[in-house]
């Protein structure tokens, strides 16, 4: 399963636009630098999960909503015919 960066990316700047703070004031409250919130919300990085649960934490949501983003849990799972692969 591919990780979503895109999307977590999305998402997480939407909040964190929707929360009122800037880059840096977000980056101050999760005490990383101001480039590395820049990189999440570019899709060039994820942070791990302890820094996604402080994420979370601080955003005021919970965790599932970002690890949602991350595994595209809100779109349909792919149907596989599995008679083509019956032998």
């Amino acid at each position: 399963m591919a990780l979503n960066t895109k999307r977590f990316a999305v998402a997480l700047k939407n909040l964190r636009k929707e929360k009122g703070l800037s880059q840096l004031e977000l980056a101050e409250y999760m005490k990383v630098s101001r480039s590395t919130i820049s990189m999440w919300e570019l899709g060039s990085r994820l942070p791990d999960v302890e820094m996604l649960d402080h994420l979370a934490d601080c955003l005021n949501v919970d965790i599932q909503y970002f690890l949602d983003a991350i595994l595209d849990k809100n779109k349909p799972e792919p149907v596989i015919d599995i008679e083509k692969f019956k032998l």
